[in-house]
């Protein structure tokens, strides 16, 4: 699981490289994280930050127990990508969105954690194979959790193990299949674009950190993304992250000009135009926040799910008309998804509008294959029938 977080914070990701060997327990205040408007100066400083190799290592006896697994006689005529599937085999099914973020130790320990820590745990145990790996980010509607005010939206992330290069007359090819690591594989299921190492290694930071939020703990969060930007230099969500707390912390100027830097220089700046958007409302600054708003409406990110978790965000805020543009938008995008127009009908009934919400509802059964759902949107559409008939 990739969690994000939006402000009733919505975290995400971006590139840059990895320095997968720095060791040490807490962040190094020599890191040179290129964003000019961090001031480290006003946390205090958190130790026991783990490093990257803690995240990813397993401990010896861990270690073992998978070699000699993998190495058995009895698994040698199987590929070494599916040597690790079986191994992980009963395991998947105690992994889930709600779980929390844990190392690749932790995981393997407890059999059990999110789909970020599969894919760390799956990681490791390809990196003592030399099995070699790749990850995506896949199109899932988002699982939301709510506490103190900030939501918590995820998305999904799994791991393709590769197969071995294959070679003839001296050529290597590099068209590579592989298999797909997944505790939630659905038929049908799109990948929406793939996630390179730095990305993902930072993944683990930013969990930790939106978790820390949520118990406001946001000194030691702060760190933590500190620590993911040096991993991921420029990343926009650790930066919306970062604004977030500075905003919780009382630093509102702080807060601001990093919003601005983070949209000004980021390619994916959906969440953050978002957060800032909300900012700025919470500030009463409403003309910036309708300029802001005016770019969220202009901009183009193809995944509808986005659109979806920010109108869901809109809609438990009560501003039921942007999040009725956003429903809309993400409709667009994917007409044949049954959420957008099951969002559109309860934020058409917030505003009174219930001949449309039917007609909405009705768009949702007719795209939904699902029993209990569909069920659940047919006694809607009973009801919204009944109190047109009684009107």
């Amino acid at each position: 699981m990739r969690i994000y977080l939006s402000l009733l914070l919505l975290l995400n990701i971006s590139c840059s490289n990895i320095r997968t060997g720095h060791e040490g327990g807490s962040v190094d205040p020599s890191i040179q994280v290129k964003i000019p408007l961090l001031s480290s100066s006003l946390f205090s400083r958190s130790e026991n930050i783990p490093t990257i190799n803690q995240v990813f290592g397993l401990n010896e006896i861990q270690k073992q127990q998978f070699l000699r697994y993998f190495h058995h006689p009895d698994n040698r005529s199987t590929r070494p990508n599916m040597r690790i599937v079986d191994f992980l085999g009963d395991r998947l099914s105690n992994f889930n969105y709600h779980s929390d973020t844990l190392t690749a130790s932790q995981a393997l320990a407890q059999n059990r954690g999110n789909c970020l820590s599969l894919a760390i745990l799956t990681k490791s145990l390809a990196a003592l194979a030399e099995v070699d790996v790749n990850y995506q980010l896949v199109e899932t509607p988002p699982v939301y959790q709510k506490a103190n005010n900030i939501v918590l939206s995820s998305e999904h992330i799994r791991t393709k193990l590769l197969n071995p290069k294959e070679e003839a007359n001296g050529l290597i090819y590099f068209g590579r299949g592989g298999v797909l690591v997944d505790y939630f594989p659905a038929q049908g299921t799109r990948m929406l674009r793939p996630v390179d190492h730095a990305e993902f290694s930072a993944m683990y930071y930013r969990n930790i950190a939106a978790e820390l939020i949520i118990k406001k703990q946001m000194n030691t969060a702060y760190w933590y993304l500190l620590k993911a930007l040096e991993l991921n230099n420029n990343d926009p969500h650790a930066i919306n992250m970062i604004a977030l707390i500075y905003e919780k912390s009382a630093y509102i100027k702080a807060a601001d000009k990093l919003y601005q830097f983070g949209i000004e220089r980021s390619e994916e700046k959906l969440d953050l135009l978002n957060n800032y958007y909300t900012f700025l409302k919470h500030q009463r600054r409403n003309k910036k926040a309708n300029e802001i708003n005016t770019a969220l409406q202009k901009y183009d990110d193809p995944n509808p799910f986005k659109w979806i978790s920010l109108a869901n965000t809109a809609f438990n805020e009560r501003q039921y008309d942007k999040a009725l543009q956003f429903y809309k938008k993400s409709n667009k995008l994917a007409p044949y998804l049954h959420e957008g127009y099951a969002g559109i009908a309860r934020t058409q009934v917030r505003l009174g509008q219930y001949s449309s919400a039917r007609n909405s509802i009705e768009k949702a059964i007719e795209n939904t294959h699902k029993k209990d759902t569909k069920k659940i949107y047919q006694k809607k559409f009973d009801m919204l029938s009944q109190l047109l008939g009684s009107n």
